[in-house]
């Protein structure tokens, strides 16, 4: 079992560590299933690709090269040659394509790897635009996400021997919102049978590039809790190298952070992007460290990228994490969970920014003084009931109970409050010698409080509160 153990490792790192020869193997694959037929001069892997050859290539794909064979042209285009016309044809006519211009094909334009990712998602099922599946721009988001980005892919200095492999990596991609393959899809139509798939793919050439992937995702997870506030996590496999401590994945990994309130009100706390990498065990791709690192917007073409570097990386790793995000919503992933009591007042005391300056202790609850500080409005006074496991209100319920404010929007702090001997009110008062009055004479003019004593009674077991003003 050891020897067979050792033998997989040495295969899986073949198939990393010699890209060009893998491509070759998917080249000769999809040559099987009718899908890439190269030229007179062999495969040409090493070339750069068309967009008359990417577009003829998706066809075939979608398994429409026989019907392309037969149409005539009835794209609008001057550019295409009438070997073209048919594939052309067929991918406009299908929204799958556009021109360059409205008379323009650019059919001898050479192809960027963003552009051939959008052509294989498309025929996925997946839509490119806002508020969509993904930007055409930045479609490495969602392709890794499809586990169809293998490591050693050239995203930047795109040549056929990349086309073939993505090409390749599509056919194991489910497609929209499906449980089946694109490949499954196509033995269904009869595109090529399960003996030639089997035939040309005996096992899957991207086993090892899955594993590292999947290994990253258990180190950067999609969803996680604290204190009612809901991480979404999204990240890209850039590349992998193997030292002699672990597997190095580069990755790219962007975050959304949401806050649920009571009742299941979401606010978003806003997102944000980095590069990073994650460090995997060789043997198990169990990630065992993780360093940081830079986005390596290098290996990115320059459509993806443009002079607005960090705004398309950005927007397409968001794009495809508000799609799961919208999900986890619909889905009721975000809800809201009650801290207890013990839970909630631990929150506070670690939090850099509440402070706790008194605490009063009865049998139903906790009544807390403290002060929001750090903000750039000076601090912010507040007083708060923590109800205990077994009172009315339930355990961890937080009451915010009400203060004067000695100024616009800031609130004063008793000296000191009153608990009753049964534990069921809690009293708690304030004098002002004079009114306050907001902007005086002017007709914004506002009376904040009038002079006297301000007391407050609070009902323990309802959590309510009532004001008495003694002139």
């Amino acid at each position: 079992m050891k020897k067979l153990a050792a033998l997989w490792m040495v295969i899986v790192l073949l198939l990393c560590l010699s890209f060009p020869a893998q491509a070759e193997e998917n080249a000769v694959a999809l040559n099987t299933l009718g899908l890439f037929k190269g030229t007179e001069n062999g495969f040409e892997l090493e070339k750069s690709l068309t967009r008359a050859e990417a577009v003829t290539l998706l066809v075939r794909v979608l398994g429409k090269e026989a019907e392309a064979e037969k149409m005539g042209k009835t794209h609008p285009f001057s550019d295409v040659a009438p070997w073209a016309d048919g594939y052309i044809s067929i991918a406009y006519e299908n929204g799958l394509t556009n021109g360059i211009s409205d008379t323009l094909f650019g059919a001898n334009d050479k192809v960027e790897s963003n552009m051939y990712l959008t052509f294989l998602l498309r025929a996925l099922g997946y839509e490119d635009g806002e508020n969509l599946d993904f930007i055409w721009q930045m479609p490495y988001a969602l392709a890794g996400d499809l586990e169809m980005l293998p490591i050693g892919t050239e995203l930047k200095n795109f040549t056929r021997k990349d086309a073939v492999t993505l090409t390749a990596a599509a056919l194991f991609a489910k497609e929209k919102e499906k449980e089946t393959t694109l490949s499954e899809r196509l033995i269904a139509e009869g595109v090529f049978s399960e003996e030639d798939w089997q035939s040309a793919f005996p096992v899957d050439p991207f086993a090892y590039y899955k594993k590292v992937n999947r290994g990253v995702g258990k180190a950067i997870p999609f969803h996680a809790v604290e204190n009612n506030r809901h991480n979404f996590y999204n990240y890209l496999l850039l590349s992998a190298e193997e030292k002699e401590n672990g597997i190095y994945a580069h990755v790219i990994e962007s975050l959304a952070e949401y806050r649920v309130y009571e009742g299941n009100e979401i606010g978003s706390q806003g997102s944000g992007m980095r590069g990073g990498v994650v460090i995997l065990d060789k043997t198990t791709y169990e990630p065992i460290g993780t360093e940081g690192g830079g986005i390596r917007r290098e290996l990115f073409p320059e459509s993806a990228i443009g002079s607005e570097v960090e705004n398309f990386i950005w927007k397409g790793m968001n794009t495809v994490l508000g799609r799961k995000v919208d999900k986890a919503v619909a889905e009721g992933v975000l809800a809201y969970k009650q801290p207890t009591h013990d839970e909630y007042i631990a929150h506070l005391k670690n939090d850099d920014m509440n402070y706790i300056t008194k605490t009063y202790e009865t049998d139903l609850c906790t009544i807390l003084v403290g002060y929001l500080g750090g903000t750039p409005h000076g601090s912010f006074n507040w007083l708060r009931a923590v109800y205990k496991e077994g009172s009315p209100l339930g355990d961890g319920k937080v009451i915010s109970l009400p203060l004067p404010d000695i100024r616009w929007s800031k609130p004063a702090t008793p000296s000191e409050i009153i608990v009753s001997a049964d534990g069921k009110t809690a009293t708690y008062s304030f004098f002002f010698e004079s009114d306050l009055i907001l902007d005086p004479g002017q007709s914004s003019e506002q009376v904040i409080h009038e002079a006297g004593t301000y007391v407050y009674t609070t009902n323990l077991l309802s959590g309510e509160t009532t004001l008495e003003i003694i002139k």
